[in-house]
């Protein structure tokens, strides 16, 4: 099996912040949120990959791939103006070309629309005819608040609608539902045990871990041939 090269893509809860065993906020070499667990799923279920990006956390853990393109409080503003060809754009997609992306953002400044969301979809497809490479994005329902916010289900509602309609839909972007098909328990740990959350907007590493299971059935729906992504119609998001 060839190399995957995967891009973790969005905010602070892709970098993983307040994740890990040291539960003091600010302990940023210990942000390492869904992307350890999921690397070792990957590994164990015989899947070469790379995680790619420009940022590096969790230096804390015994962890050879801790790059990614998570950006601490960046809206879906911010990733759309860096990802690829926006004038002064970091451009992410082109230091770092992935073959999957893996895409939760939209958390901060949180709102109904999902147009920011498309043009970090359209950016995506810009760089693939430009470059020439296949892309598949993995996109996410966003997780939810503690106490639950109603604009998080109405702006997944839409994005989805969104994505749907997109003709890309099916063959190389999906969608996986973190929001309630991950099975994260919206309660605050410690103060209730069984809580995903460690404060109104970030996991607790219980949680950090039921995402990395929900990207990793996604990675299980796709088929493989050779190096790159050929994607069969799934039906990741229940929703």
């Amino acid at each position: 099996m060839g190399e995957i090269r995967v891009m973790p893509l969005g905010d602070s809860i892709t970098t993983g912040k307040y994740s890990g065993h040291n539960t003091e906020k600010g302990a940023s070499a210990d942000d390492i949120g869904y992307r350890k667990d999921l690397w070792d799923m990957l590994k164990a279920a015989g899947f070469n990959v790379d995680f790619v990006g420009s940022m590096s956390n969790g230096s804390a853990y015994p962890f050879s791939d801790p790059e990614h393109e998570g950006h601490n409080g960046y809206t879906d503003v911010q990733i759309a103006e860096n990802i690829y060809n926006y004038p002064g754009s970091e451009n992410w997609l082109s230091q770092n070309p992935p073959d999957v992306i893996l895409l939760h953002i939209g958390t901060n400044e949180i709102g109904t629309n999902p147009s920011d969301v498309e043009r970090i979809l359209d950016e995506i497809d810009e760089y693939e005819t430009d470059s020439g490479r296949q892309v598949v994005v993995i996109l996410a329902r966003i997780i939810d608040w503690v106490p639950i916010n109603p604009a998080v289900n109405t702006f997944n509602n839409n994005v989805e609608t969104m994505v749907k309609a997109r003709p890309d839909f099916g063959t190389s972007l999906f969608m996986v539902d973190m929001q309630e098909g991950a099975g994260i328990n919206y309660s605050i740990w410690p103060g209730d045990p069984d809580g995903d959350m460690i404060d109104d907007l970030h996991p607790y590493a219980t949680g950090y871990t039921k995402m990395a299971a929900a990207w990793m059935t996604a990675f299980q729906q796709l088929e493989l041939c050779q190096q790159i992504f050929v994607p069969i119609v799934i039906n990741i998001s229940d929703s």
